[in-house]
């Protein structure tokens, strides 16, 4: 019995749903999957958004921003990139890994986080390295977004000197454009999970201060590296907020 490839898709699609929501091993937004037989059957579109090859992507293509070390919930990001494919929805596509860390509450999350570790105290070490593993990733951000930012300045002065030309004008815009909508994007989504980050270390800070004695030591780690995430994530609002602005600059001239 033949089976078109339209409903051969549709069914690979319906156990793949089913194999992200058993599986749940997915513990940050930049995760990978088993390439599963029948995958070859998926529109190329489908194909392309998931990541086979095992390894954590590191950027979006763009050269000078990479994404942060920040992890997120386990369910939500799979499944909302294959519907947004499927669907042809960007802007789930977009937002998917601000859904996968932002869409759960900071107890769920702090609790995913838990099971990898043998005890309370290897829990409590284990995120306050993984917090100023985070910091020194988000101030990587901080730099990469300051070159960029200087980049897109001198691109929106030479798009303004080519009034006369406009067909190189549109040209260029467009390419300009593509980047800086990429990198907006990106960064974007990093602040949002960068902001859900401080939270959910708040949230931890209250569970230790319980046993203020015990945690003493731990508790003035974690207070001081969230201190210092507040700092990095501050200049990093206003970097997002001038990228934003200057991806709109940009795109009046295409």
């Amino acid at each position: 019995m033949r089976i078109r490839k339209g409903k051969m898709i549709n069914i690979c699609c319906f156990f793949m749903v089913v194999f992200f929501l058993f599986c749940g091993s997915v513990t940050s937004y930049s995760w990978s999957i088993p390439k599963l037989p029948g995958m070859d059957l998926l529109p190329s579109e489908i194909q392309e958004g998931l990541n086979f090859s095992g390894e954590t992507p590191q950027s979006d293509g763009f050269t000078g921003i990479s994404k942060t070390t920040l992890q997120g919930c386990v369910a939500g990001g799979p499944i909302v990139v294959l519907i947004g494919k499927v669907t042809g929805s960007n802007k789930l596509l977009r937002n998917y890994a601000i859904g996968t860390l932002v869409g759960c509450a900071t107890g769920e999350l702090l609790n995913q986080r838990r099971e990898q570790y043998k005890n309370e105290v290897e829990f409590y070490d284990g995120q306050i390295e993984e917090t100023k593993k985070n910091n020194a990733s988000l101030r990587t951000l901080n730099n990469q977004l300051d070159a960029e930012i200087a980049r897109n300045k001198e691109k929106i002065k030479e798009l303004k000197a080519l009034q006369s030309e406009k067909s190189k004008q549109k040209d260029m815009a467009l390419r300009e454009k593509e980047r800086a909508e990429a990198n907006a994007d990106l960064t974007s989504k990093e602040l949002a999970m960068a902001k859900k980050e401080i939270d959910v270390q708040e949230d931890l800070l209250k569970e230790m201060r319980k046993k203020p004695v015990e945690n003493q030591d731990s508790i003035k780690k974690l207070e001081a590296e969230v201190e210092n995430m507040r700092s990095i994530v501050s200049k990093l609002d206003n970097q997002v907020t001038n990228m934003l602005s200057q991806r709109d600059a940009i795109g009046q001239f295409s």
